[in-house]
């Protein structure tokens, strides 16, 4: 009788630990792709035929994770126009990715392109930077902006 409360508690303990850790990646997951739109709105975007598109009114889509060690984690995404299978590159730098550093630092990661490591305060600096300019530039654009990002734009102004 006592093993059977024993696993029963063992059991919820699980799913709660579970439903901690999908809110905090999911959390990581929202920030890692809030900074890859704010590190692309400068750029210019091109679909699969050639054609410009706004980087800010792009779906995007995580495309893969990969664990660097253990306070690292690289996030791969794809960014499309229309449907998926419109994908995007952008230009003059192609971003790819998000790297996130202790679960506070947002770098981008470019295709065949590696920056020197600036200090975290440098790096949290041009991260407050792009944050705000890209609430701002949502806000002042929401037509021109994906559905996401409105949303996600709105949620931050009211933090």
């Amino acid at each position: 009788m006592i093993n059977k409360y024993v696993i029963l508690s063992m059991l919820i303990f699980s799913v709660s630990c579970k439903g901690q850790n999908t809110q905090m990646e999911s959390e990581e997951l929202t920030n890692a792709k809030w900074y890859y739109y704010s590190y692309t709105m400068d750029l210019k975007g091109y679909d699969r035929s050639g054609k410009e598109v706004q980087p800010l009114a792009l779906d995007v889509k995580l495309l893969r994770t990969l664990k660097v060690n253990t306070d690292t984690t690289n996030l791969f995404f794809v960014a499309s126009s229309k449907d998926t299978l419109n994908t995007c590159s952008f230009k003059p730098l192609d971003l790819v990715g998000i790297t996130v550093i202790r679960n506070r630092l947002y770098l981008p990661i470019y295709h065949a392109i590696v920056f020197d490591t600036e200090s975290d305060s440098i790096v949290l600096e041009k991260m407050n930077k792009q944050n705000l300019m890209l609430q701002k530039k949502v806000l002042e654009n929401k037509d021109k902006t994906s559905a996401w990002l409105r949303a996600e734009a709105k949620r931050r102004k009211e933090l």
